[in-house]
């Protein structure tokens, strides 16, 4: 049988361990302790889903109005504090235009591309920018993700053919 009471007593010790993890998973990841690296391993969406989870259990089955709140400081917690959640921000930003880098607020501006090739078949994208420095990953594992020479001569980077070989 469910009840439907707001505040019964299973449905505030499940709210109540929701907002005990949120605490702790908040403090974790503000502080950042050594002791602690197993449990910032993960995301911090992956606590906020379990604490999630636990106030849809509790909303659920008990119709509380409370565990909407929680949810609500899970979802914020979520938006603000996730690493993913900034790069939402770059929707609808320009592209990176090719050519050189125009100055930026009075100072140089450096492209620096991180290519990952153990998946990757398009590696061209990296020559139209004219980047300065190119760090690379997993090169020798993709031989087609490697710049060519004349791809190295039109962007000035002959140290990342280096690199490769």
């Amino acid at each position: 049988m469910i009840y439907r009471r707001p505040w019964h007593p299973v449905s505030l010790t499940l709210l109540g361990l929701s907002l005990a993890l949120h605490l702790f998973t908040l403090v974790l990841y503000v502080r950042l302790p050594n002791r602690f690296a197993a449990f910032t391993v993960f995301p911090i969406w992956v606590w906020g889903l379990i604490g999630l989870f636990v106030a849809a259990i509790s909303f659920v089955c008990y119709r509380g109005r409370l565990s909407l709140v929680v949810s609500l400081i899970w979802s914020f917690t979520i938006l603000i504090f996730s690493d993913e959640s900034s790069s939402l921000g770059r929707i609808g930003q320009p592209e990176l235009q090719a050519g050189k880098a125009k100055p930026h607020a009075r100072g140089r501006v450096l492209r620096v591309v991180t290519l990952n090739c153990a998946r990757r078949t398009d590696d061209k994208h990296y020559v139209r920018a004219q980047i300065e420095f190119l760090l690379g990953q997993e090169l020798r594992m993709a031989a087609s993700c490697t710049p060519s020479s004349e791809d190295s001569a039109r962007t000035g980077s002959a140290s990342a053919e280096a690199a490769v070989h």
